[in-house]
C-alpha cells in the first residue's frame, strides 16, 4: 500500500526508460525534508539523509552547464538495516526487486546571493511498484545485489558456478543443479 505515514500519494505516468519497460501498479510521490522518514509500504521505510553534491547553476546566473544535484536516500525493508542509495536528477534506481525510486526535484534552487544550508533542502521522490518480478538477471544487471534478488513464488534462487549469474528454479531443479556442480 502506498502513501502510508506522512507521505501524500498520487498516481502519475512516468516516462522513464526502465520503468516504461514494465507494467506497474502506481507511482507515488513523496516530499521529504532532510532526515525525515516515510513508510512507503507496510514494510519499506525511506529517509532523505544527505545532499552529497549540488552543482546546479544558480537561477540568477547564466551558465554553460545546468549542473546536477545528488542526494542520499536510506531505505530499509522490514527489520533489516538501512541501505544507502545515491540518486541524481532523473536517475531511476531499482530497490528490493519490486520498485523503482526516482529523484524528481530538490528545493530550494540555488541563487548566487544565498548559500543553502543542509536543513533547508526538501526533495520530491517518486516510487513506482512494478507489478511483476523482474528476471533474476535483469535484477542483477540493474544493480541489485545477489542476496537481494527476488524470485517468483515457488521458485528458489541459485547462482551459476561458471559466471556467478543468478537464476530462479524449482526446488527439485535446484538440488540437481547443485549436485551436478552447475550452481551453488
Amino acid at each position: 500500500m502506498f502513501g502510508a505515514g506522512s507521505a501524500s500519494a498520487q498516481s502519475a505516468e512516468m516516462s522513464g526508460s526502465d520503468i516504461s519497460k514494465y507494467a506497474y501498479d502506481a507511482t507515488s510521490e513523496f516530499v521529504l525534508k532532510l532526515n525525515q522518514d516515510v513508510a512507503v509500504t507496510d514494510d519499506i521505510i525511506m529517509r532523505f539523509s544527505n545532499v552529497t553534491s549540488d552543482s546546479r547553476c544558480p537561477s540568477d546566473v547564466t551558465c554553460i552547464w545546468q549542473g546536477e544535484i545528488r542526494i542520499q536516500i536510506d531505505v530499509k525493508k522490514g527489520n533489516t538495516a538501512f541501505e544507502s542509495i545515491v540518486l541524481g536528477t532523473d536517475d531511476e534506481i531499482p530497490i528490493f526487486g519490486k520498485y523503482f525510486i526516482k529523484l524528481l526535484k530538490v528545493e530550494p534552487y540555488p541563487q548566487s546571493t544565498h548559500q543553502i544550508h543542509q536543513d533547508e533542502y526538501v526533495t520530491t521522490l517518486a516510487i513506482t511498484k512494478i507489478n511483476k518480478v523482474l528476471s533474476p538477471l535483469q535484477q542483477f544487471k540493474s544493480g541489485i545485489s545477489i542476496d537481494k534478488i527476488q524470485c517468483k513464488e515457488s521458485l528458489q534462487l541459485v547462482i551459476r558456478a561458471s559466471d556467478d549469474s543468478p537464476a530462479c528454479v524449482k526446488p527439485e531443479t535446484k538440488a540437481k543443479l547443485i549436485e551436478r556442480g552447475w550452481a551453488y
